[in-house]
């Protein structure tokens, strides 16, 4: 079966282009691209054994460039399995910059005009078993058990190694030009809990980062407004999409080690048991992600006082709110 990606997140256009294109992405070995394809993904050994000698690929970028390819780099830094040391490790990280300095001076550069972007981590969703811990992190989740006694275990390391491993990907991506689309390539195929899905995916985490997932057990329309960019190893993949006019809100970070929210949780499963389409927006980008919606399902409890400003002008701006606790 091909490996599909389906980039969640608009990474903007290639070079001076005056007209835009759906980027279609090949990611396969094969020399000879499969038709209907207009980029190729180049992966550059970026990882701390590497020598960075890249000649070879970017021989290659040139000889796709001039059959009228765009290329997506996958700078492969060895995130997370790689690493030998603890992601505090100072001199690991550094050394990891120095990967991506000799990408910023030796492939952005020269193939700018080209690129449609790089991507700095491909693997599972979950980072929980990829991210090592070291003392602090280690002393650091205990006391977020001791403060939440009533929550799965399972659910607390999650969201906890993937806080920690996401802040470690944000401050490789920040040492990338500012103009340069950062991607993450996402494997939702292990999840089973469909609500901690839509928290990982949760667009509060993703400022600096664009999303792409593979396997979702969600349609990629609960994740978007739109799909940007598509990337396969086989044939090109099906695109169809729904236009969906209902919301639903998930609450900011600062609430998912709160009880507060429960509610939200007991909610979103009780709307997918009746089968109901809806989008996931997050309440930090709230006034961004609205378009489209004619109604929100939220918990104003767990709202800080911007999020209930930002719904009050959802409210303004003629939506709907739906509140959980009509749901369940």
């Amino acid at each position: 079966m091909p490996t599909n990606f389906f980039f969640l997140d608009d990474i903007g256009p290639i070079g001076t282009a005056e007209t835009r294109d759906l980027l279609q992405i090949y990611s396969g070995k094969d020399a000879e691209i499969p038709k209907d394809f207009n980029s190729i993904k180049i992966i550059l050994n970026g990882r701390l054994d590497s020598s960075l000698d890249w000649k070879e690929k970017l021989d290659q970028a040139d000889h796709y460039i001039k059959k009228g390819m765009n290329i997506l780099w996958h700078l492969d830094l060895g995130l997370f399995e790689h690493l030998p040391e603890p992601i505090s490790d100072q001199t690991q990280y550094l050394s990891l910059g120095l990967s991506i300095k000799h990408f910023r001076d030796k492939v952005w550069a020269r193939f700018q005009s080209h690129t449609a972007g790089v991507v700095i981590y491909e693997g599972p969703i979950d980072l929980h078993s990829g991210v090592r811990w070291d003392q602090k992190l280690s002393d650091d989740f205990e006391a977020v058990k001791k403060s939440n006694p009533t929550f799965n275990i399972n659910y607390l390391s999650t969201i906890f190694s993937n806080q920690a491993g996401m802040d470690y990907i944000d401050l490789l991506a920040g040492q990338m030009p500012g103009e340069l689309p950062v991607s993450i390539l996402m494997d939702a195929s292990k999840i089973n809990d469909f609500f901690l899905l839509a928290q990982l995916l949760s667009k509060e985490r993703f400022d600096r980062l664009h999303r792409a997932i593979s396997n979702s057990p969600l349609p990629f329309e609960c994740f978007s407004n739109n799909i940007f960019a598509t990337m396969s190893d086989g044939q090109l993949p099906k695109t169809d999409f729904k236009s969906i006019n209902l919301g639903f809100c998930i609450p900011m970070r600062s609430q998912w080690f709160s009880e507060k929210i429960l509610p939200t949780k007991a909610a979103f499963e009780k709307i997918l048991e009746k089968n109901i389409l809806f989008r996931v927006i997050s309440e930090a980008t709230l006034t961004t992600e609205w378009d489209g919606l004619d109604k929100l399902i939220v918990d104003e409890d767990a709202l800080g006082p911007q999020g209930l400003r930002k719904l009050n002008g959802f409210i303004a701006a003629g939506g709907v709110v739906v509140k959980t606790q009509d749901i369940v």
